[in-house]
């Protein structure tokens, strides 16, 4: 039986075999051994290998007592591989300057008016419109204010997503935060302006079946992912999201005023019903909430935590989420307080840019006051970084929601295979960690309990929050002196995203 030796050799991997006159000339024998198909009746081995179409297998009778791959066709290989890894290394014009080595221009499609008039005759005609923003709108970022003026003029209920969140200010009447996915159900015309239909829109399944869908994607193949399997659209535009509703405002023009009043009553309702889902939410911060320490042991309630930190950010701060089920905590209740004032880790959930994403950031916009949201867990990545923040005069905040483990898996893992393993975590210093690493570090624990105090009542919760209130008010105070910060935040379980999936 013939054996299969060595891998499938290319055109190329063929022509530098050839080319090596001291290697071919020393393969005679190997050369001999090789089993060519039919089609090469009448040439010699080195000749088929020349044009040899890529599909096509080669294969050798190894000598008696062989094993393994014959040196000649390794140093082949191998020498293929080397020349195609630097091919070209040498081949620029020695002068100064002579090499560009300047961005490849990018190609940003624009609108088809065809595509804005179809569009601006949905919406003329729509009782309950939604608008769904994606991070791809944000990506001409120069032009961001003027996609927020856009998207406010038409009227429509507008959810922001990803890197978008934060375009319309932290108040604004058409921005609707809470129950998108009851909205969505309920609306006649769905504009995705660069959302996309995965995971994060159960794959297109969460779009009302009797809207009219438009997706506008820079990307032919997001444009129609995950359809017609789950969702169709009626209009499908490749074009820039932000060029396209820019495109949309101009070509409805006067009418936007008209086209507002019209949905007054629509986006007033979807912001009721957000008002009523946050007042739930705030109900739930003075739930008592433990840890791995026992139910005597009262921990921090996350969702208390980040409503007092919303109340404390700045107008020019900037806020980096890096982890799992804390992150996605604050992302229901702080609000970015501007466009671009917003980063994560994006779609594929890639722990530990938190450090990375903190100190660009900064840099960028240096009097800003940077806020890194981290999990206990994705600050293991990257909390190194504080000493960089310190040795670049760069200095961050960094909030670390301490539950000692990775909930955000752990909600999925333990009712499904009743383990927590390689889930848990431990209460460990975070503080004393950044201020070994020159930057300065606080803990905030739960208040103990007074003598005599009974149940959660309101001196108990102003208690609370003073405490929160005095180690917020403290980082903030270092880090106007010039040091990255650590809040180390020990923080309970509660029911609030219960059910969440940790995709």
């Amino acid at each position: 039986m013939r054996e299969r030796a060595g891998r499938l050799l290319s055109r190329v991997e063929a022509a530098a075999a050839s080319a090596d006159a001291n290697v071919a000339a020393g393969a005679a024998e190997e050369l001999g051994r090789l089993q060519l198909p039919e089609e090469a009746a009448g040439q010699s081995a080195l000749e088929w290998l020349r044009v040899k179409p890529a599909e096509s297998s080669v294969f050798l009778t190894p000598p008696e007592g062989a094993k393994g791959v014959p040196p000649w066709i390794a140093q082949v290989y191998m020498r293929f591989k080397l020349r195609h890894l630097f091919a070209g290394a040498w081949e620029l014009d020695a002068s100064p300057g002579s090499a560009d080595f300047a961005p490849l221009p990018v190609d940003i499609p624009t609108p088809a008016a065809a595509d804005v008039s179809a569009v601006a005759a949905l919406l003329a005609k729509a009782e309950r419109p939604v608008i769904v923003v994606g991070s791809q709108a944000t990506l001409l970022a120069p032009r961001a204010d003027e996609l927020r003026a856009a998207l406010e003029s038409l009227g429509a209920p507008v959810f922001l997503g990803g890197m978008a969140r934060g375009l319309l200010g932290r108040n604004c009447a058409v921005h609707v935060r809470q129950n998108r996915g009851a909205a969505l159900k309920r609306a006649d015309v769905i504009v995705l302006l660069g959302a996309i239909t995965d995971f994060r829109m159960d794959y297109g399944r969460s779009l009302g079946r009797r809207a009219q869908i438009v997706a506008v994607n820079r990307s032919a193949a997001d444009l129609k992912l995950n359809s017609p399997l789950f969702w169709s659209a009626a209009v499908s535009a490749q074009a820039d999201p932000c060029l396209f509703a820019l495109a949309l405002t101009t070509k409805i023009g006067s009418r936007r005023l008209a086209l507002a009043s019209r949905l007054a009553p629509w986006t007033a309702e979807l912001k009721a019903a957000e008002v009523a889902k946050e007042a739930a939410n705030a109900a739930k911060t003075r739930a008592p909430a433990f840890g791995r320490k026992g139910a005597d042991h009262r921990l921090v309630n996350p969702l208390e935590l980040v409503h007092e930190l919303e109340e404390h950010l700045p107008d020019d701060s900037v806020i980096v989420a890096d982890g799992g089920d804390f992150v996605a905590t604050t992302s229901y209740v702080v609000r970015p307080r501007g466009p671009l004032r917003w980063l994560d880790p994006g779609a594929f959930g890639t722990l530990g840019v938190g450090g990375g994403f903190a100190l660009g950031a900064k840099l960028v916009r240096p009097t800003a006051e940077v806020w890194l949201i981290w999990g206990d867990g994705s600050a293991g990545y990257s909390i190194a970084e504080i000493d960089t923040m310190t040795r670049h005069n760069a200095p961050c905040i960094a909030l670390i929601g301490n539950d000692a483990g990775w909930t955000q898996i752990e909600r999925e893992q333990v009712p499904m295979f009743q383990s927590d393993v390689a889930c848990v975590l431990d209460y460990l210093p975070y503080d004393t960690v950044a201020r070994g690493y020159g930057g300065a570090g606080v803990k905030l624990l739960h208040p103990p309990k007074e003598a005599g105090a009974d149940g959660d009542d309101d001196e108990s919760t102003a208690r609370r929050l003073g405490a929160m209130a005095s180690v917020i008010n403290e980082a903030q105070r270092l880090n106007k002196e010039g040091k990255a910060v650590v809040i180390n935040c020990e923080i309970g379980k509660t029911d609030f995203r219960e059910g969440s999936i940790s995709v």
